[in-house]
């Protein structure tokens, strides 16, 4: 089983957003940020061809995050996953991913610290700042044998930040 990993996009400024009365919940991405996650977007279907399901957070940034994600493999509908919510479930998350079976290639897109304890997690059995993603950055987990998506499980194909997803996309 692969796993795509990744952290939402540049998105407005959060104390700028929340000074209006504006729900963070729906804090979208910036022009430049939206521009730069479709560039990693085709960087991300460089190095990973197939992608069978994606889920994402409910929040805004995340969401057209993964729209952008999957508007690059043809006929995929990210699913919204209450689990990948700030602070959410890495149960709900695991759960999800398990459900995709052993041979699947799946994606969920979400917010930190919760994908970067999500990876920690699966490589290493503990939760902390094991590996952290920027914005827009990317791993990709490989879980071998019948087992997915448990801790210590995974082994880590690739990780990559935005930037270098962005030049990937171009080459």
């Amino acid at each position: 089983m692969r796993v795509l990993v990744m952290r939402h996009g540049p998105a407005e400024d959060r104390e700028a957003w929340a000074a209006d009365g504006r729900e963070e919940s729906m804090r979208p991405l910036t022009r430049s940020g939206r521009r730069a996650v479709r560039r990693a977007a085709r960087g991300i279907r460089a190095l990973m061809p197939t992608l069978d399901r994606l889920a994402t957070s409910g929040y805004s940034r995340a969401a057209h995050t993964a729209e952008l994600v999957a508007s690059e493999y043809n006929g995929l509908v990210p699913e919204p996953l209450a689990a990948l919510e700030p602070g959410g479930s890495r149960t709900g998350i695991v759960a999800w991913i398990t459900d995709a079976g052993p041979g699947a290639a799946v994606g969920v897109v979400g917010h930190a610290p919760d994908v970067d304890d999500l990876l920690s997690w699966c490589l290493t059995g503990h939760v902390g700042d094991w590996l952290a993603l920027k914005k827009g950055g990317a791993a990709l987990l490989v879980f071998d044998g019948p087992s997915v998506a448990r801790a210590r499980g995974a082994r880590l194909a690739w990780c990559c930040t935005r930037s270098q997803l962005e030049r990937l996309g171009r080459a």
